[in-house]
């Protein structure tokens, strides 16, 4: 004979309100998206991608860690597996899947970064917490997409709990947005650090590929180490990119200038084929680069103004034989 409910041992009406709680939205494990579908979801662009698969190592650990604004759980990290997204050649982001431990168990979170490591789309594709439901549609979810290290950090406290300025939070959501706001941190802080190379090597490609129809590979120049000040010009990156048979096609110079910044496409004659600003740019400084499109180097090097120096820094860093 069943007990009453006001009978239940104290174990079991606990149980009870628990699963009430965290089933909602659980789907079953057939049911979680596979890699590919989740590349193609994130990346609609996207037409295949490929896998590294890496161990978080004890020096890879202290250096995430390092990155982060709260502590870590001692089982936080382990095997990961990045997944880059191609269109064609060309890298056009990366997806890693992090597994959180929340108040109703493990939940599954897809993070989808652009090169530089910003959100461009992210989804909990195995969730038990029943606030997933209130939070998936929200002004918060839709805040984080665009979001980089600096303005995550500032959305969690030392202990990883949601800062209050946080906007869009849906009421009662707010253990689940801050697990969600760490889990964006360290998803980011692990690539970071445990694909560092690779993700450096792939952002020069797509630069070179966006720049140079036909581009097959980019080679950093290790000549910008001292080329600027925090003050003037910098010069942040500069690649030599090549096609087929190893045809030169020419260079990528990224510049930097305060809160300014720019690529400047060359051919291999050292002509500004192409000037790209950065998003946001100021309607001043992009009069002024546009008119730098189709003018030699050398010439914009004669300039006694921020374009001279910055045209004279790319001259300083090019190999000898090709300035």
């Amino acid at each position: 004979m069943l007990a009453p409910a006001g009978a239940w041992p104290v174990r079991v009406r606990l149980l009870a309100v628990a699963v009430a709680l965290c089933a909602v939205a659980m789907p079953a494990a057939q049911e979680a998206l596979e890699p590919q579908a989740a590349v193609f979801s994130a990346f609609p662009a996207a037409d295949g991608y490929r896998t590294v698969a890496r161990e978080v190592g004890h020096e890879q650990r202290r250096a995430i860690e390092a990155r982060l604004p709260f502590p870590l759980r001692f089982d936080a990290l382990g095997r990961h597996s990045l997944y880059v997204a191609l269109r064609g050649r060309e890298p056009i982001g990366v997806l890693l899947v992090r597994g959180e431990e929340g108040a109703c168990g493990l939940t599954e979170i897809q993070w989808a970064l652009d090169l530089d490591r910003r959100i461009v789309g992210w989804h909990c594709q195995r969730v038990r917490d029943r606030h997933w439901q209130a939070v998936r549609d929200s002004e918060f979810a839709r805040r984080l997409v665009g979001q980089g290290v600096d303005e995550l950090r500032v959305a969690v406290d030392g202990d990883g709990g949601l800062q209050p300025e946080v906007v869009g939070v849906p009421v009662g959501t707010e253990a689940f947005c801050a697990l969600t706001v760490r889990s964006a941190l360290v998803a980011i802080a692990v690539v970071d650090v445990v694909w560092a190379n690779e993700l450096g090597r792939l952002r020069d490609l797509q630069i070179a590929m966006r720049s140079f129809p036909g581009a097959i590979a980019a080679v950093r120049s290790t000549a910008v180490d001292d080329c600027g000040n925090a003050t003037g010009p910098r010069l942040v990156r500069l690649l030599a990119v090549s096609g087929e048979h190893r045809r030169a096609l020419g260079h990528v110079a990224e510049m930097g200038h305060g809160e300014t910044s720019w690529n400047w496409v060359l051919d291999p004659a050292r002509t500004v084929q192409a000037v790209t600003p950065a998003p946001g740019i100021d309607a001043g400084w992009r009069a002024r680069l546009a008119v730098t499109n189709g003018v030699p180097l050398a010439a914009l090097g004669e300039r006694d103004d921020a374009i001279g120096e910055a045209a004279r820094l790319v001259q300083r860093a090019l190999p000898t034989e090709e300035r």
